[in-house]
């Protein structure tokens, strides 16, 4: 796929994280111990040969920098091409109404790739696999767009997603947008594949006459004149779109099956190395299914928990349900329950803090309790 260039869509418009994205953008949001959501998205691309990778961002976006650096952990830090992060013009960032607004805002890198196609992609959503097979797919299809989709039968649950029908052939033939009742288990998955001039083409269209969604303004209202196919991936996917499906998100990977699809199977998920130390485990420590990354002093008791980079867990302190993030300290006699945990965040002695698991109770970044 060396024909094709990768945007990444890294803002938080929309979603509902609260604390978690109060500082940071979506693709920076912390998942799975070590990683960030922009890890997956970026390691598909590369694993899928494309060599060319944009990210446009809104705001808040210093910790998605620091992380991405240079492209080196992605082998990106190239000399022509690689990685680019796009921060935004000065000035425009009340009139980025949508992401027709962010695309049309890096349109002159879009337009100096010189690559035929366009893979575009959202960062609040972590699945594993490579683009190769949906671009035979939209090759074959002779299709203007195709559109990424898997099967959610629990998609009422939802609060943001983008619902579609296809017929035999596998061309959309309805589209529904945030509705109250899913008529459709066919979400979108926000992964489009189309050419490099039709992008540059409607782009133009729809800023000209005032529209700004990609999917209501191109998917939902061109459906009949264009030709727009879905093509549908079967693997695992995690949405992160509010708290709970953060959490849910974290826990799934927990699950042997998950995980190992995630990590284990085919080709690795990329991230930035930080040669920590090994995770200290003492001699009173007990961990029960977690996933723990370097540079962790686990001393008290871990069950059902993703613990990030340097965290302190005392003696007498009992973690379960929870995920807590880089270099938090838990203090002894501490109960936590269905906890999120931000970074750097101290939780003092004998403090309870249980929650629920569609309700977890969330700590900001750098707060003592």
């Amino acid at each position: 796929m060396n024909d094709t260039l990768g945007i990444i869509m890294a803002g938080s418009s929309g979603l509902e994280l609260g604390e978690i994205t109060k500082n940071r953008p979506i693709g920076a949001v912390p998942v799975g111990s070590r990683y960030r959501l922009v890890d997956f998205i970026l390691s598909n691309m590369v694993n899928s040969g494309i060599e060319r990778v944009g990210i446009p961002t809104q705001d808040h976006y210093r910790s998605l920098m620091d992380h991405l650096g240079s492209g080196a952990a992605w082998d990106l830090n190239r000399k022509r091409h690689g990685l680019v992060v796009l921060p935004p013009i000065m000035g425009t960032g009340s009139e980025m109404q949508g992401d027709l607004d962010v695309l049309n805002s890096i349109l002159d890198y879009i337009s100096a790739s010189h690559r035929r196609y366009v893979i575009i992609c959202g960062s609040d959503i972590l699945y594993k696999t490579t683009f190769d097979d949906m671009l035979e797919a939209h090759k074959k299809n002779n299709a203007d767009i195709t559109v990424m989709y898997h099967n959610m039968p629990d998609c009422a649950s939802l609060s943001h997603h983008v619902g579609l029908k296809t017929d035999a052939d596998g061309r959309i033939v309805d589209i529904e947008i945030d509705p109250t009742r899913a008529f459709s288990s066919q979400i979108a998955t926000g992964t489009y594949i189309m050419e490099r001039d039709f992008l540059e083409y409607h782009l133009n269209r729809c800023l000209s006459r005032g529209l700004h969604d990609f999917a209501k303004d191109i998917l939902l209202h061109e459906k009949e004149r264009l030709r727009i196919f879905g093509y549908e991936y079967k693997g695992y996917v995690g949405r992160v779109h509010n708290i709970a499906s953060y959490y849910k998100c974290n826990m799934d990977i927990l699950k042997p099956e998950i995980s190992a699809q995630l990590f284990e199977n085919g080709d690795p998920v990329y991230t930035k190395v930080k040669d920590e130390v090994p995770t200290i485990y003492g001699e009173k420590a007990e961990i029960k299914n977690s996933m723990v990354a370097d540079g962790c002093i686990i001393n008290g008791t871990v069950e059902n928990c993703i613990i990030f980079r340097g965290v302190q867990i005392e003696e007498g302190a009992v973690v379960k349900n929870s995920i807590i993030m880089q270099n938090s300290l838990i203090q002894s006699g501490v109960n936590l329950n269905h906890a999120v945990i931000d970074k750097s965040v101290v939780i003092r002695k004998n403090k309870t803090l249980v929650g629920q698991e569609n309700y977890p109770v969330v700590v900001g970044k750098n707060a003592v309790v």
